[in-house]
């Protein structure tokens, strides 16, 4: 059975109001890069780590497929989700408030 959902990977503190806005999510991409310097050795070795994923919650046998190649992904995902959701703004309030007070520097 295909779900979409992913609130079971989402543990939340405390229990949404009913009047929360619901979300059902399909696509979610990863990248992550590292670069630096291995120091220890006395002469500095350049380094570079990258790693990307994409996640298709419509097609569970890929999605399960890359949980499996990635299994991080199950620690990582839900606090960006998580982050997703509390930064959601459905009334664009954020960006009246800069534009309000980018207005008051104009005047």
């Amino acid at each position: 059975m295909k779900n979409n959902n992913i609130a079971a990977l989402v543990e939340t503190e405390t229990p949404a109001p009913t009047t929360a806005p619901q979300f059902q999510f399909d696509y979610a991409s990863i990248n992550f890069s590292v670069t630096g310097r291995e120091v220890s050795t006395g002469e500095p070795k350049a380094f570079s780590f990258n790693d990307s994923a994409s996640l298709n919650f419509n097609d569970e046998n890929e999605l399960n497929r890359t949980l499996n190649d990635k299994g991080f992904l199950l620690e990582v995902v839900p606090a960006l989700v998580r982050r997703a959701l509390q930064s959601y703004d459905s009334e664009n309030e954020k960006a009246k408030q800069l534009k309000q007070a980018l207005g008051a520097l104009l005047q």
